[in-house]
């Protein structure tokens, strides 16, 4: 009787607790919005210069939210479409997606199922103006803006064709465009299915079961589902596709938030279909939400073998909330946790330093868990893949190539030069091919950093300051081939992958999308890791039972 009267006590001292910091937030929140808003009202009446009130308003809900995490975004009337986007799948636009080089719009993708993929325009146009209004000094997100539009409405791009000086017209009549989750389906190896999964919007599951189904017809020897690239989506599409694999009832995510009557665990509904089929599931370092689900879900329950690289980190729940005049709030409002308890956020938004930025999270504070039959995953890094192909791992130089557009660029050139190409047999890059294509480039092609590049940058520091040190002339020079010599390693090292890079860039511009993604199938070390992983039963049993010698995650 008296240990019920201790707790009651203690439940209601709790809840006295719990109501007086609710009003004292309550009080807090109110005194400030009347701040505020006398601010905006003497801003109005008394300032020298007429203000926008709008836009200052914005701008002080931006200058809050910035304060949380990335993912808490306000979303105006004219953002809606957006994020309609982010979770349907569907938007209002012509499909056509650029980059900008030294102030030139060009044309670098076609969306297939865009209205513009049916127009003469073609990657690598130069577009002038829109509707003859200059877009010089635009930047993308404008771009965006402007393509992006009512279904209906018509669009004039002023363009000049690679090769050519002549500028001519092109008219696109916006539509409803729908992006398939479910980019490309097919065989690979010895007769291993293939399903490249881009996004996790509305129907995602459904596009997956009706993919896998078709090729279980087929009598397929494993399966490859490729999460590479996918920054996630809806949480409700990653359990449903979970439940192609794993038995009913099975915990796939849990989400935890302030609150407990908030917090909510996800299970598998369903019979699976494909319960015994061997599985891999590809990741990268763009691989973020709801495919981190998936991924580590199915490694936790030792279902799939994960290859390629660590995942991006995001364990943040958001949800969307109406406000007032068509306006949203995207609100992180948990954490998920998959099914061996741990949360893979990298990012400690909570505890940010003295100029406001957010860091890893400690070492000090990562958790060890374990998956089904005990081998061992950590919490706080994203997930980290069973096995990885060191071949591309890591490479500045690749990367250098692919993100300022080196390879685009070069295959522009090509291309406005009259090279043609009929199908994805004909495109073989020799070794004479990337030897023009470093001709082309020139110096560009070894204009990156590295460590060797910032020890020397240092060192010439050093010798501005100190013009005394002995030799200084002779250990710059070493320094400089010294980085000369490593970037020409790292060049042998990945030529191989780099004549893939443009054989596929060249099929982005004269083969339909289909054929691209089966021709960058073609040399992909990850895929080829993954068939034989999938054909090696022995490995396939060593990395999931935790016995296997090179694998990331193992028992102790």
């Amino acid at each position: 009787m008296f240990k019920r009267f201790l707790i009651l006590i203690t439940l209601i001292s709790l809840l006295r607790t719990a109501n007086s910091q609710a009003v004292s937030q309550n009080f807090e929140i109110a005194q400030n919005t009347e701040i505020f808003n006398l601010i905006l009202k003497e801003l109005s009446t008394s300032y020298i210069d007429n203000i926008q009130p709008g836009n200052l308003t914005q701008t002080a809900i931006l200058a809050m939210l910035d304060q949380l995490d990335p993912y808490t975004n306000y979303i105006t009337d004219n953002d809606v479409d957006e994020y309609r986007f982010m979770t349907t799948g569907e938007y209002g636009g012509t499909g056509i997606q650029t980059a900008i080089r030294k102030d030139t719009t060009i044309v670098i993708h076609l969306d297939p199922a865009g209205p513009a993929i049916r127009s003469t325009l073609k990657p690598g146009d130069k577009i002038l103006k829109i509707d003859d209004i200059s877009i010089v000094g635009k930047t993308d997100e404008e771009l965006n803006v402007i393509f992006r539009g009512q279904a209906g409405t018509t669009i004039k791009l002023t363009i000049v064709k690679p090769g050519e000086k002549k500028e001519s017209i092109v008219e696109i009549t916006r539509a409803n465009i729908k992006v398939k989750n479910v980019s490309y389906t097919g065989i690979v190896g010895d007769n291993t299915g293939y399903i490249r999964l881009e996004r996790f919007t509305q129907n995602a599951g459904k596009e997956v079961q009706d993919a896998l189904q078709k090729m279980l017809q087929k009598n397929i020897n494993g399966l490859i589902l490729d999460l590479r690239g996918n920054g996630g989506g809806l949480l409700s599409e990653a359990v449903d596709i979970c439940n192609l694999f794993l038995n009913q009832n099975q915990l796939i995510a849990s989400t935890r938030s302030r609150f407990a009557e908030k917090n909510y665990q996800y299970y598998t509904t369903k019979q699976p279909i494909a319960p015994n089929l061997p599985l891999v599931v590809l990741i990268d370092r763009h691989s973020a939400s709801a495919s981190e689900i998936v991924a580590g879900a199915l490694q936790d329950l030792d279902r799939a073998v994960i290859i390629g690289e660590k995942s991006f980190g995001k364990g943040l729940v958001q949800n969307i909330v109406p406000l007032a005049y068509n306006s949203q709030l995207k609100l992180t409002v948990s954490k998920y946790h998959i099914p061996s308890g741990r949360c893979i956020q990298e990012i400690d938004y909570t505890h940010k330093d003295l100029v406001g930025k957010a860091h890893q999270i400690a070492p000090s504070e990562i958790k060890t868990f374990t998956t089904k039959s005990g081998r061992v995953v950590s919490d706080g890094r994203g997930i980290f893949p069973d096995l990885t192909d060191i071949s591309r791992s890591g490479s500045a130089l690749l990367y250098h190539l692919s993100n300022d557009l080196c390879v685009f660029d070069y295959t522009n050139y090509l291309v406005s030069n009259g090279t043609r190409f009929n199908s994805i047999k004909d495109i073989q890059i020799t070794d004479q091919d990337i030897e023009k294509f470093k001709l082309y480039l020139g110096d560009r092609f070894y204009d990156y950093p590295t460590l060797a590049t910032e020890i020397a940058s240092q060192f010439d520091t050093l010798v501005k300051e100190n013009p005394s040190i002995a030799q200084a002339d002779k250990l710059q020079q070493e320094l400089k081939n010294l980085q000369q010599k490593l970037k020409e390693e790292e060049y042998l090292k990945y030529k191989q992958i780099l004549k893939s890079m443009i054989a596929v860039e060249i099929a982005y511009f004269l083969l339909p999308e289909t054929d691209v993604i089966e021709l960058s199938l073609r040399d992909d070390p990850d895929i080829s890791l993954a068939t034989s992983t999938l054909s090696n039963k022995d490995l396939m049993a060593s990395v999931l039972d935790g016995t296997c010698k090179d694998c990331h995650n193992k028992k102790k």
